[in-house]
């Protein structure tokens, strides 16, 4: 069972009480960083290699961009795998918020609190769900595009000038990771928004592993806190 602390912290109208909790476990949370940095190189990698003249410098930038694939590759398994075996908050089910997404359905502009029960927020876990199956698809096509185009990874051998289904893979590899800029864009944009309106940290989260949800005291009680 994860055990529930609490910090103090002042604030014009006396003291906001957050209440922190363990959520994240290790292995969750370098999973995480394995994945996002991997989708970073990935797309810079694969934009400016996408943009170069053919040559010599275009064609190690390529090959860079499949070992980074690789890696990538192998993080999205384990984190799909962590995903079934791991902790609570860490497991698919923890992301299937089913009657939550009903609410959005009925009220699509409503914005709900990340300073709720813990755990992923509603949005986000729809969110988190969806970056996953287009994980797998750019992982998926990745790799093929790399046997079909360079003869590489365990498909290299059987796949190589295979041209016929080329073009199919290339369009989904390519305009996917269009998708991906959007999702980053959109991950980062909510926890500045959610940090600004809730008033709880939650950037950190994913390298401390804690949750803080906050509790508001009156001004009385703050002041007696402050001074403890």
């Amino acid at each position: 069972m994860t055990q529930e602390s609490k910090v103090h912290e002042q604030h014009s109208s006396g003291v906001i009480s957050f209440a922190r909790q363990k959520v994240y476990d290790p292995v969750q949370r370098l999973l995480h960083w394995w994945i996002a940095l991997g989708t970073v190189l990935l797309g810079i990698t694969g934009l400016v290699a996408n943009a170069m003249e053919p040559g010599a410098e275009r064609s190690y930038l390529w090959s860079f961009h499949i070992a980074i694939g690789q890696v990538f590759v192998a993080g999205v398994v384990l984190r799909l795998l962590w995903g079934l075996v791991g902790p609570h908050h860490a497991r698919w089910r923890s992301f299937w918020q089913m009657q939550s997404w009903v609410k959005i359905v009925k009220q699509p502009f409503a914005i709900p609190s990340a300073d709720g029960p813990w755990g992923h927020h509603s949005h986000a876990a729809l969110s988190y769900l969806g970056f996953y199956v287009l994980a797998c698809t750019m992982a998926a096509t990745g790799v093929l595009l790399a046997s079909i185009l360079h003869g590489t990874g365990p498909l290299g051998e059987r796949l190589l000038d295979q041209f016929a289904w080329e073009s199919v893979f290339r369009f989904i590899h390519e305009y996917g990771i269009w998708a991906v800029v959007g999702f980053v864009a959109t991950h980062i944009g909510a926890i500045i928004f959610h940090e600004r309106m809730d008033k709880i940290p939650i950037a950190q989260s994913m390298v401390s592993g804690f949750q803080y949800r906050s509790r508001r005291e009156p001004s009385t009680h703050a002041e007696k806190s402050v001074k403890n």
